[in-house]
């Protein structure tokens, strides 16, 4: 990835509510690091972002294992 800096905040922040989940999902990470006084996120949506950034091909298995691993953040801090 690319260097960014402060400049790529306004752009970021439209990236960040557009339709591209893996897209949006960076976004919200490198908000975080480049404007956390505005863009800060908790332990707990980074830790969901991270685990549903990717879309995988898997079996019942996994995806009822990060269900459960899901159903233990605050659900009051999940949406950034």
């Amino acid at each position: 990835m690319l260097e960014i800096g402060p400049l790529a905040v306004p752009t970021l922040a439209v990236i960040s509510q557009g339709h591209r989940w893996e897209v949006a999902v960076q976004a919200y990470l490198a908000l975080d690091q480049l404007d956390p006084a505005n863009h800060a996120l908790s332990t707990d949506q980074r830790e969901f972002l991270t685990k549903t950034a990717r879309v995988l091909k898997a079996g019942n298995e996994f995806y009822d294992k990060q269900a459960r691993e899901l159903s233990a953040l605050n659900r009051g801090q999940i949406r950034p």
